[in-house]
């Protein structure tokens, strides 16, 4: 057991080192490969230790659970939410630097539990029984009272920090379920209500918003990828497969009944990088599946696609599905505002940072703010009580 411990202890050092030298130095296949086969070692050294603490009370727990606790941690986590505030690469570092901290930190640890200030854990320091079953019983119930929920609760702060920050507010989470905000900014006569979409959602969603606008002069700035040459037929599919697995309805094609003057702005899928069409249609399946074997038989296939998931892919989803045609929708937004005073821009609430932007640059003044529930966690319960007569 010393042997092992000592070990892991090694590989943890090695691997937050690499990584460092990785992430200031990045584009070296060679010590990537290194990071990689270290970092795998590590993490399941990790995992094997973390058994080991639950069974024996032999291993000091202040010089194990920093490293494990970090390995374990980042690897469900990934960093989150730091990645949402600055740049990527910013983040690999300084999440690298907390790895070198920790290990630090440990063998500090280390040489002050130990009289000869030893660099490792000697032999005699791993002391008492094998396996005790009140250390057991204790261990695991710290992990499902306090860090289990504990890691719950960090997910959905994470989850809750993300969707407002990568919509500017326009979403945002509640306990109840999860909220949009339409705003509404005005310029002189000019009236432009920006209203964040999820594609797939509850009825009530759609049916509120599409009576709340009925002014028949109002010219409706239209989201919908078109498809000339039939490169994404699988885009109906995969929503499909997603509003079905959730229980949810798909967004209406006429969203608003009472209103004819409706503009298409948006891009055609032609217009795609290759990268960009598979992978969309390569998880296709994943997301239409009706079956575990089915799920698996897709995920099988998309592994067998060996698509990377680096920084350019990345980019690449960024300008196809974002960038590209958040220019082409404000262009149309700027001529339809020549000859109208009234416009809804029901986008998805991802594109809404850009038109906000735009706006304020243009001297619109945000005026008022309407919330909806795009859906609810939990149904509200009905009454078994009759009516009283």
């Amino acid at each position: 057991m010393n042997g092992f411990a000592n070990s892991f202890l090694l590989l943890f050092y090695l691997d937050g080192l690499l990584s460092f030298v990785d992430d200031i130095l990045p584009g070296i296949p060679s010590l990537s490969l290194l990071r990689k086969g270290v970092g795998g070692a590590s993490l399941l050294g990790a995992m094997a230790l973390y058994v080991l603490m639950a069974a024996t009370p032999r291993l000091p727990k202040r010089i194990f659970c920093p490293p494990v606790a970090y390995l374990l941690f980042f690897s469900l986590i990934g960093g989150l939410p730091l990645p949402l505030y600055v740049e990527w690469q910013t983040s690999k570092i300084i999440i690298s630097c907390l790895q070198l901290f920790i290990g630090l930190l440990t063998l500090c640890q280390i040489r002050t539990l130990t009289p000869e200030r030893r660099w490792f854990v000697p032999a005699d320091a791993l002391q008492g029984p094998a396996f005790r079953w009140t250390h057991t019983l204790r261990f695991v119930g710290i992990n499902i009272a306090l860090i289990l929920p504990g890691m719950i609760l960090y997910f959905i702060a994470c989850l809750s920090l993300g969707i407002s920050h990568l919509t500017a507010g326009f979403l945002y989470l509640r306990p109840q379920g999860l909220e949009s905000e339409a705003r509404e900014y005005v310029r002189g006569s000019k009236t432009v209500c920006l209203i964040p979409l999820v594609h797939i959602g509850q009825n009530h969603f759609y049916s509120e918003i599409g009576q709340a606008y009925t002014n028949r002069k109002t010219v409706v700035i239209m989201e919908g990828i078109s498809d000339a040459k039939g490169c994404l037929q699988s885009i109906p599919k995969i929503q499909q497969g997603l509003a079905a697995t959730g229980g949810l309805a798909l967004q209406p094609k006429k969203l608003f009944p009472h209103l004819t003057l409706v503009r298409h702005a948006d891009v055609d899928a032609g217009t795609f990088s290759p990268l960009t069409l598979r992978l969309i249609n390569a998880l296709a399946p994943v997301f239409t599946a009706r079956s575990p074997q089915e799920t698996a038989d897709a995920w099988e296939a998309f592994a067998r696609q060996k698509i990377e998931f680096d920084r350019t892919l990345f980019a690449t989803l960024k300008h196809d599905l974002l960038d590209e045609r958040n220019r082409h929708c404000i262009n149309v937004i700027e001529n339809a505002l020549t000859t109208s005073d009234c416009l809804l821009v029901p986008w998805g609430a991802l594109h809404m940072p850009s038109f906000e932007q735009y706006l304020l640059e243009q001297g619109f003044e945000k005026s008022r703010a309407t919330h909806r529930r795009v859906f609810q966690f939990i149904k509200p319960r009905l009454s078994l009580a009759s009516p009283s007569r």
